[in-house]
């Protein structure tokens, strides 16, 4: 006959450790916006973030994340009001974690360069870029972009070469 994993605890004594459990979780739930789904939070983030709230749209994305940690949109979002509050390292982590689950992601590409840029790593850049042009080569404002970089290391022959490409697309597609 197996004991009872309460015998010895007075069943007053659970019942009080019980409703004292219950009354932390409530409190826990009143204390941060529960969302009925992602896209409600990431709603409510995009207006924050429109608004110009970016702390508050980051805590409200943080909470989006942690219930759904494979929603590439939360974290591009995050990225973003990150990169807004010049937090560019932390945005990088952030659109890393955008190109990990969307590898295609050109728009992530393009702000880790800018973020990589502002940090003064114009090299790392210029290779963020060129993963970019790997997925887009048809894109004329990777490579005035790209061009533009070039151009802040010194590198005048490749800054030319790049917008003369971009040059030819930006034509192509008129």
């Amino acid at each position: 006959m197996g004991r009872s994993s309460f015998q010895g605890i007075g069943v007053m004594q659970t019942y009080k450790r019980m409703v004292a459990l219950a009354g932390v979780m409530l409190a826990f739930a009143a204390s941060s916006p529960s969302f009925a789904s992602n896209d409600e939070a990431l709603k409510k983030s995009q207006t924050l973030y429109n608004n110009r709230k970016y702390e508050d749209a980051i805590a409200t994305l943080n909470k989006a994340i942690e219930a759904d940690s494979k929603d590439e949109r939360s974290f591009f979002l995050r990225a973003q009001s990150k990169e807004m509050l010049s937090k560019y390292d932390q945005a990088i982590d952030d659109y890393t974690q955008c190109v990990q689950m969307q590898p295609r992601d050109l728009a992530s590409y393009m702000h880790m360069s800018a973020c990589w840029s502002k940090l003064g790593k114009n090299n790392v850049a210029i290779s963020c870029l060129s993963k970019a042009l790997l997925l887009d080569a048809k894109n004329p404002s990777l490579y005035k972009a790209r061009a533009d970089l070039y151009e802040k290391v010194g590198q005048k022959a490749q800054a030319k070469n790049d917008r003369d490409v971009a040059g030819v697309l930006a034509g192509a597609g008129k």
